[in-house]
């Protein structure tokens, strides 16, 4: 308690930019001042009252207006990271935030800001910045907030992964091995990221923290696949589909990326019953015309042309609707289905400019092109820049 004091005294004078020597003046010595600040000194009520009245702060110790608060918060944050509404939760908070603020609650308030803040990713930054000063006032409940929420804002991978790697010093938590498992994933490192997942998924079991395990299992199917190592990935995806009973939009997206991982091997008999799958579950016109266009794809390559045009005029439809990119993809495809197609300047440019769509369009975009980038490139007898490819694959 004393430390939350000090707390609330020192951010209220720093926020109101008065100096230690004009708050304490008449009340206590400035060292003293600076031991309360500290939640190092034992101060009587007289004093502590003296101050807030100084800061016009109306200190709220009233343990049941406490404990009414606490409970709040902590079903605030349970609802955020299990992602539920909390409308109603936010509103209470909300409306008795001047009191919240002026009680030992004042730093949840503000990490509830934070939390609160959402995408704007600025706004919550500055709030979280504001705290960097006051570290040392946080508890192990706060800190894993602080440091959870650190990562969620930081700009760099090397900051976003030392800020969940210290709120799994403070709590071993599924919710920070998830976090640092999309780290990974997201940079290609994804024998990283499978230890990430095979490690979260047993806490979240353990914790009963279902959404971490349905997640986790499904990303441990994805790197899986990307390792090449489809007997596992098989077996992930298959528990997944049983966490996830019921769910055709995760169904479909299991489908997608098993057909996804078996065309990245050229099996394209094993990709084409699973697309054919997701096309059933699926609803989602920028899933539609994924599905479509790889079902195209493959039945191209299997010189099965006659059914691939079907998937290819209905992927068509769909691109007109999205527009962009996906008109491209589309226009390359139709060139690839033509005789000698591949062999066309038009083909090498737009195949080449989807190629270094990264940025835009993800890992994933990227990697279904490569082996067509490959082949056409060994087809102009550029060797060099094809067997680089091949290494990086």
């Amino acid at each position: 308690m004393n430390q939350m004091v000090g707390y609330l005294i020192r951010s209220n004078r720093i926020k109101k930019k008065m100096s230690q020597e004009k708050l304490c003046k008449g009340i206590c010595a400035i060292s003293y001042l600076s031991k309360i600040e500290s939640g190092i000194a034992e101060p009587n009520e007289a004093i502590i009252e003296k101050l807030f009245n100084n800061l016009g702060i109306t200190y709220i110790s009233d343990q049941e207006l406490i404990s009414e608060y606490k409970d709040l918060f902590n079903a605030y944050f349970d609802a955020y990271f299990h992602q539920e509404k909390s409308a109603e939760i936010e509103e209470r908070i909300y409306k008795n935030k001047e009191k919240i603020q002026a009680s030992a609650l004042a730093i949840e308030y503000r990490l509830f800001c934070v939390y609160q803040a959402g995408d704007e990713k600025q706004v919550a930054a500055k709030l979280l910045k504001e705290m960097d000063g006051f570290k040392e006032y946080l508890t192990d409940e706060t800190s894993f907030l602080y440091y959870m929420a650190k990562g969620r804002l930081a700009d760099s991978y090397d900051q976003r992964v030392r800020a969940y790697l210290r709120a799994r010093q403070i709590k071993d938590s599924s919710l920070c091995y998830e976090a640092l498992m999309y780290e990974a994933y997201n940079r290609g490192e994804y024998l990283e990221a499978l230890r990430y997942c095979t490690a979260g998924y047993a806490r979240a079991m353990e914790e009963g923290f279902l959404l971490v395990a349905r997640q986790l299992s499904f990303l441990q199917g994805m790197c899986y696949g990307k390792l090449g190592d489809l007997e596992a990935m098989l077996i992930a995806y298959n528990r997944t589909r049983e966490l996830f009973r019921g769910d055709d939009k995760i169904a479909a997206n299991i489908d997608y990326n098993i057909a996804m991982a078996y065309m990245s091997k050229a099996h394209y008999d094993d990709a084409i019953p699973y697309l054919l799958s997701a096309l059933k579950k699926e609803q989602e016109d920028l899933a539609l015309f994924f599905i479509n266009h790889r079902l195209a794809m493959a039945y191209k390559a299997m010189d099965e042309t006659k059914i691939g045009e079907v998937y290819l005029s209905m992927a068509e439809t769909y691109s007109k609707k999205l527009g962009g990119v996906y008109m491209e993809m589309v226009k390359l495809a139709r060139l690839y289905y033509m005789n000698n197609g591949e062999d066309s300047d038009e083909y090498g440019t737009i195949l080449m400019r989807l190629f270094d769509m990264e940025d835009e369009m993800g890992q994933d975009f990227v990697a279904f092109y490569r082996p067509y980038v490959i082949d056409y490139l060994k087809g102009k007898r550029k060797y060099k820049e094809a067997m680089r490819l091949m290494e990086e694959m």
